[in-house]
C-alpha cells in the first residue's frame, strides 16, 4: 500500500528541514520559508482544476455508460468496478479505480530523514 503526505505531515516535514538549515548551513530557519524559495513550481488552483471534469453520478456497469448527451468532462463511476470513466467527446476514457491509501506518520518521516 501507498502512503503520501497530508497536510500535517507536511508540515512537520518542512520544521524538520528548517532545523536542519539552521543547524548545519548557518542559515536561518526564515531562509527557508515558501516565499524565499527560488524556481518553485508552478501550482494550480482548486478553481482551475474544479471545471475539469464533472461527476455525474454512478451505473451498475460499463454497458450502462451513458450513450449520448454527454459532454467531455463528464465522469461515471462504474460500481461493479469503482472505475470512473470521463467522456472525452469520443469515448469513454478510464481515470482509475478506487483504492485506498494512507498518511505517513511523523515516526516515519523521522526514520526516512534520519542521518546515517
Amino acid at each position: 500500500m501507498n502512503k503520501f503526505l497530508d497536510s500535517n505531515g507536511l508540515l512537520y516535514l518542512w520544521e524538520k528541514i528548517k532545523a536542519y538549515v539552521a543547524e548545519h548551513s548557518g542559515g536561518t530557519a526564515d531562509s527557508v520559508d515558501w516565499q524565499n524559495i527560488r524556481n518553485k513550481p508552478d501550482l494550480a488552483l482548486k478553481s482551475d482544476l474544479s471545471s475539469v471534469y464533472r461527476f455525474k453520478g454512478s451505473v451498475t456497469n460499463y454497458a450502462s455508460l451513458p450513450a449520448e448527451n454527454n459532454m467531455a468532462g463528464d465522469v461515471w463511476n462504474v460500481e461493479a468496478t469503482g472505475m470512473n470513466y470521463a467522456w472525452t467527446g469520443d469515448a469513454w476514457d478510464a481515470l482509475g479505480e478506487t483504492f485506498e491509501i494512507q498518511s505517513i506518520t511523523n515516526a516515519e518521516i523521522d526514520s526516512i530523514t534520519a542521518e546515517a
